[in-house]
Parts: C-alpha cells; structure tokens; sequence
C-alpha cells in the first residue's frame, strides 16, 4: 500500500478510535479529537508480515473536518516497521 493510501487507512482508524462518543467515561485511555493537534508524535504496533509484532513511528499531519460521511479524519505520516512495504511517492 502506497504511503499515502496507507496515511488515510490510519486517519480512518485513528478517527473511529478518537470519535468524541467514545472518548467518554466508558473509554477514559481514548484521547478525545479536541486534545489531537498537529505534530503529535506517537507510536503503533502492528503485524505487517507473519505474526511478528512491528513498532512504526506516527506523527499528525493535519486533521480534516467532515470528511467521512461527517466525521473528522486524522491525517498521520508512518514511518519505520512497514517502510519496506510501502512508497513514498513524493
């Protein structure tokens, strides 16, 4: 997967993680969309090959409002574990 199809997917999954319903009582570890702001540095795991877990770097880009059938999308660079998999194209 390209790396910018690959930034949106994870916009779309930080978004559904971030969603301001689940930010509440129910889920008090979810950082709520309001407190993300850009260059935020984070980390993910993931299993890009086989079942080995993979540690890759994220750092916010940019957040765009309404843009999944209303919801606000997380715009996030990857950068390290799945590198060998993707392309930057710029």
């Amino acid at each position: 997967m390209s790396l910018p199809i690959r930034t949106l997917a994870c916009g779309l999954l930080f978004t559904t993680l971030a969603t301001p319903a689940l930010a509440g009582e129910k889920y008090p570890g979810i950082m709520p969309l309001s407190q993300v702001k850009v260059g935020m540095k984070g980390y993910g795991l993931t299993t890009f090959k086989g079942n080995t877990i993979s540690r890759f770097e994220v750092t916010v880009l940019g957040i765009v409002k309404q843009a999944n059938n209303g919801r606000d999308l997380i715009l996030i660079r990857m950068k390290g574990a799945g590198e060998p998999y993707s392309r930057d194209e710029r």
